[in-house]
C-alpha cells in the first residue's frame, strides 16, 4: 500500500539523492528509508532495563531530530548527554547505574548502534502509554525496537 505525503527535505539530503543516483526520487527515499530502518534493527544494541530507562530519561525534552543551524547531531552527542546529565543531575543514581561507564560504553558504539538507540528513544516517546510497571515498561522498550539484556 502507498501513501501520498509531502515531505520537505534539506540542501544536503537532496545534493545527496541526486548525487547517488538517476532513479526516482521517491524510489531512492523508499530504498534509503528501507535500509536505514534495517540498520537501526540489526545494530540496536543491548542494554540493561537501567540503562534504557536512564537514557530515555536524559533524552526526554531533547530534539531527537535538530541537526541543523549549528545544532550537535544527538547521535553523537549521545556520551556527553549522559555524562552532562550526571554531572548535574545525578542520573546515575537515579537509576542505581554507573553513567560515566554508560557514556564510555556509548563512546564507542557506531554511529549505526546510536542512532539505533535514538530512534527507540524516539519512539518511546511517540508512544501514548506511559506504562509505570518495570514488566509493562521493558515490553513498550521491546514494542520500540529496544534491545533488552538478559
Amino acid at each position: 500500500m502507498e501513501q501520498q505525503i509531502e515531505v520537505r527535505l534539506n540542501d544536503n539530503v537532496v545534493k545527496f539523492l541526486r548525487a547517488k543516483t538517476e532513479e526516482d526520487f521517491v524510489e531512492r527515499i523508499n530504498a534509503a528509508t528501507i535500509r536505514y530502518s534495517n540498520i537501526i534493527m540489526n545494530e540496536c544494541p543491548s542494554l540493561t532495563y537501567s540503562e534504557w530507562m536512564c537514557i530515555i530519561d536524559v533524552l526526554n525534552s531533547t530534539s531527537l531530530f535538530s541537526i541543523k543551524d549549528g545544532n550537535p547531531d544527538i547521535v553523537n552527542n549521545l556520551p556527553t548527554e549522559i555524562a552532562e546529565a550526571n554531572a548535574f543531575d545525578k542520573i546515575g543514581k537515579k537509576w542505581n547505574i554507573d553513567a560515566i561507564a554508560l557514556a564510555d560504553q556509548l563512546y564507542y558504539y557506531s554511529y549505526a548502534q546510536k542512532c539505533a538507540i535514538v530512534e527507540v528513544v524516539n519512539s518511546w516517546w511517540s508512544s501514548e502509554r506511559r506504562p509505570s510497571d518495570k514488566d509493562s515498561i521493558m515490553k513498550l522498550i521491546d514494542e520500540c525496537g529496544g534491545q533488552m539484556k538478559k
